[in-house]
């Protein structure tokens, strides 16, 4: 599915032009020492807070009513847990590709020219630092806000190491941001 691809290859520029943003001024050479080990210390910390989700979607294209293609797709993506019980924020868009392209591809007409993207998670899995993976299922989901909200199945044997949503920090135009993120299996 080519409008798929299209999709997340647009997230992807997206996310690498933010990246390039944060790094585009560059401060003089005392700055940017404490700047890294500052960051450096942001990652040690947090690093196990960013988890990679594995999500196995049965997408379905139908025209007209009839169903054209049907396949079922594994997606990696990335989660931040925000709770020591896993309950982890991630983007909709992720789980619900048929619904982004819909909206992307204005789909619409009548009839038999009526096109429609349906996409449903049925495996959902989140993958932690260590290699551990939980089973989970959608908690929540926000369209507005392109969020989902997922949870484990089953109790970590641990509590996970969670971003404190309460304790952000408000930044400033022209503040530099750091972006952790993970990469997925290939990388």
């Amino acid at each position: 599915m080519n409008n798929r691809r299209m999709a997340y290859r647009s997230l992807a520029v997206v996310g690498l032009a933010l990246v390039m943003l944060t790094t585009a001024a560059r401060p003089s050479a005392d700055q940017d020492g404490a700047s890294r080990t500052a960051a450096r210390e942001i990652v040690k910390k947090w690093q196990a807070a960013v988890v990679n989700v594995r999500v196995v979607l049965k997408t379905r294209m139908a025209v007209g009513g009839r169903e054209m293609q049907s396949s079922d797709d594994s997606v990696d993506t990335v989660g931040t847990v925000i709770d020591p019980s896993g309950l982890t924020v991630l983007s909709l868009g992720a789980l619900n590709p048929g619904a982004m392209i819909n909206r992307m591809m204005g789909v619409g007409g009548t009839g038999e020219n009526k096109m429609e993207v349906t996409s449903e998670p049925t495996d959902l899995k989140i993958r932690l630092s260590d290699g551990r993976e939980l089973p989970a299922k959608i908690t929540l989901r926000d369209e507005d806000l392109d969020l989902a909200f997922i949870s484990p199945t089953t109790k970590p044997s641990t509590p996970l190491v969670a971003i404190d949503l309460a304790d952000a920090a408000k930044p400033a135009l022209l503040d530099e941001v750091l972006v952790l993120s993970r990469l997925g299996r290939v990388g």
